[in-house]
């Protein structure tokens, strides 16, 4: 392992490809909607004659009316905030995957790695969550894609050991299989 700077997994993920991962995002149509029924909900508690006599469930529906309409925007920000990475030619899902290892196992987990041998990196015994060294893995369900990195913890966080290594269409179902 040489000096440079490394690097990580999750930085590269969508350049690693050239294109073919993608963020796909929910569509906030539906929590806009319900945003927009809840404060159509409150505007009209206000302004309907019907409601002029009876204060109390105008006050009832402004405040549900409000509410809905709070909890439709929150639902609409989240659904543009987040995202979940696509492998464009399957149109599968990318599931992100934590795996602890040992110290002692370092370099025999750098070295399957770097060989692309995801078969060798399934047999090598896993650590508990306290463990030094972590293996940072990306996989399709089918295994059509799958990435890997070897990190180590330094004080304070994981630091890059290898370099980001793609899996064959082979070696990438055992890599899924480990998710």
């Amino acid at each position: 392992m040489d000096k440079k700077k490394l690097e990580s997994i999750d930085d590269v993920l969508y350049t690693v490809t050239e294109g073919r991962i993608v963020r796909r995002r929910k569509n906030p149509l539906p929590a806009l909607l319900i945003g927009v029924a809840g404060a159509g909900l409150a505007i009209w508690s206000l302004t309907a004659s019907s409601m002029s006599e009876h204060e109390n469930l105008a006050s009832m529906l402004m405040l549900l009316g409000g509410g809905v309409a709070l909890v439709g925007l929150i639902m609409a920000g989240i659904a543009l905030a987040s995202g979940s990475p696509v492998y464009e030619p399957t149109g599968e899902k990318i599931r992100r995957g934590s795996i602890y290892y040992d110290t002692a196992r370092k370099q025999d987990l750098c070295a399957a790695l770097e060989a692309g041998d995801a078969d060798r990196l399934s047999r090598i015994p896993r650590g508990g969550s306290t463990s030094g060294v972590l293996l940072t893995l990306y996989a399709t369900g089918s295994g059509s894609f799958a990435m890997a990195q070897v990190l180590e913890y330094v004080p304070h966080a994981f630091e890059p050991m290898t370099e980001v290594v793609l899996f064959s269409a082979e070696q990438g179902r055992a890599a899924a299989a480990m998710l």
